[in-house]
């Protein structure tokens, strides 16, 4: 859980990068905790061949965990579960454009509006059926 809110704030952070790793690794071999994947947004975070597409869906797998983690009543919730997870993503694609302001993505900023409009729930709806 702390490595996913490290890389929110500093996803490129080499250190916070070894850590992810780690815990993804973890995450695959702990069979207790179940990751909900949403394809369409996998697809949207890495279609575009974005630079730091990799970094992102990493962190959408790492938070679709701790939310599962911190959530144990919700844990079937794959709504919320997708949910948490694109709000982790979006605030770690925040913080590459504020180190890196070329590093801009037309449709991950697209998402980010999206949330701002209070159309989250309404898109992955659309694209976790």
């Amino acid at each position: 859980m702390q490595i996913t809110r490290k890389l929110e704030v500093n996803p490129l952070d080499k250190d916070a990068l070894k850590d992810a790793e780690w815990a993804l690794m973890r995450v695959i071999d702990v069979k207790d905790i179940h990751v909900t994947i949403c394809g369409g947004v996998m697809k949207d975070l890495g279609a575009n061949k974005y630079k730091y597409g990799g970094n992102l869906i990493q962190q959408y797998l790492l938070a679709s965990a701790a939310f599962t983690v911190e959530n144990p009543d919700k844990a079937n919730d794959s709504a919320a579960a997708n949910r948490a997870a694109l709000e982790s993503v979006l605030k770690a694609y925040g913080a590459i454009v504020r180190q890196i302001p070329k590093a801009k993505s037309e449709s991950i900023d697209g998402l980010t509006k999206t949330l701002s409009d209070g159309k989250l729930s309404k898109y992955l709806q659309e694209k976790c059926k």
